[in-house]
């Protein structure tokens, strides 16, 4: 008795009643706590795979290119509640804001020496139409206006970060300059796609300068324009091997209306032949730098044509391999509805990208990069 009551006057006794309790409760319903567990999980997935994770959040993160080291990417993000500029390594764990204000920049690519090339939309409201004038940045700190600005769509920066290639969205006209945005030649007008030589020193692209798209490559500065393919087929999409020495691009026959078929050739546009069995008639996204490995459609294969791995990641998603041809980030597409606050017929309102997410080619693994 007089230990019972002992116990009873004890202060540590009332302070332990409440944590035993507790794990009474706890031992009669753990099954609930584990059946509330499962149905967190199940029922995002259920509304929407693993998108339905992904609709949670409340800003789109958009691609913008990898840093030469492979270690980190910048992107842009209206997680601000404006659309600003990011840099974050692939890990995620070290993220900076690298612009702070109201007008809209997007599209921003690597430049080398903590500089930036970005697009600008003043107004700050719509989507795509960042492609006013192009801008070089210092960490952020320190912009200018390049060449005077520049009324440039597509950009296209050397693998050395010294010069530049972009068309015009006006007339799709094609120019290259010097990265400070001096030397500036026009080269063609209506261009397409642009590729650059892993050197620096060529610039491969597709343009239809007479009549029908052709491929074209020439030197920089000031080399001649030579053309690789020839009426009657349709080429274009061309893709530098990673030592340079050959140009992958598509061909159509009978100007566009026959089977496509991957062609190869040397840039000075001596021996071509076609790619075998699967690459024979894909759209060529990437020649990875080991001059193996392509990627068409999230297949990886080899240049024989055979399946080395299917990239499984949404449907829609664009992969962009890293510069070591490892891994590729690419947007993982959510819910929300980004708002149209310019012309409809030119700015529909679209699907939000939510995220960047990262799969290794090799393993197929997956991660996100940007997500909080």
């Amino acid at each position: 008795m007089g230990a019972a009551l002992r116990a009873e006057r004890d202060p540590r006794v009332h302070r332990l009643r409440p944590f035993c309790l507790a794990t009474a409760v706890m031992r009669r319903t753990w099954w609930l706590s584990l059946v509330l567990g499962v149905f967190a999980v199940l029922v995002p997935l259920a509304c929407g795979g693993s998108e339905g994770l992904v609709k949670t959040l409340r800003w789109s993160d958009t691609f913008g290119g990898w840093s030469p080291d492979g270690r980190s990417i910048v992107f842009a993000s209206d997680r601000s509640g404006e659309w600003d500029l990011y840099l974050i390594t692939i890990g995620g764990r070290h993220l900076r804001r690298l612009t702070h204000d109201k007008a809209r920049e997007e599209d921003p690519v690597f430049l080398g020496g903590g500089h930036f090339l970005f697009g600008v939309s003043p107004d700050g409201r719509c989507p795509g139409a960042a492609d006013v004038e192009y801008l070089l940045s210092d960490h952020g700190r320190a912009r200018r206006r390049l060449g005077g600005g520049v009324d440039a769509g597509n950009v296209y920066v050397s693998p050395n970060q010294r010069w530049i290639a972009y068309e015009t969205s006006s007339s799709q006209s094609l120019y290259v300059m010097r990265a400070d945005g001096t030397d500036r030649r026009r080269l063609v007008d209506s261009a397409g796609s642009v590729a650059w030589s892993p050197d620096s020193k060529m610039l491969a692209f597709d343009a239809a300068i007479d009549q029908g798209s052709q491929v074209y490559v020439t030197a920089i500065p000031r080399g001649r324009i030579v053309q690789l393919s020839h009426l009657p087929s349709i080429s274009n999409n061309p893709l530098w091997s990673a030592n340079g020495n050959e140009i992958a691009f598509s061909r159509a026959a009978n100007h566009g209306s026959g089977p496509t078929v991957n062609v190869v050739v040397r840039p000075n546009g001596s021996t071509p032949h076609s790619l075998p069995g699967s690459l024979a008639g894909a759209d060529i996204e990437a020649w990875l730098p080991n001059g193996n490995w392509l990627l068409t459609d999230r297949t990886l294969l080899r240049r024989d044509g055979s399946v080395l791995r299917r990239i499984k990641i949404p449907g829609g998603a664009y992969l962009y391999p890293s510069p070591d041809g490892t891994r590729a980030a690419y947007e993982q597409e959510g819910g929300r509805i980004i708002p149209n606050a310019c012309d409809p017929d030119v700015f529909p309102p679209a699907p939000a990208y939510q995220r960047i997410d990262l799969v290794n080619l090799r393993s197929g693994e997956r991660h996100p990069i940007t997500q909080p």
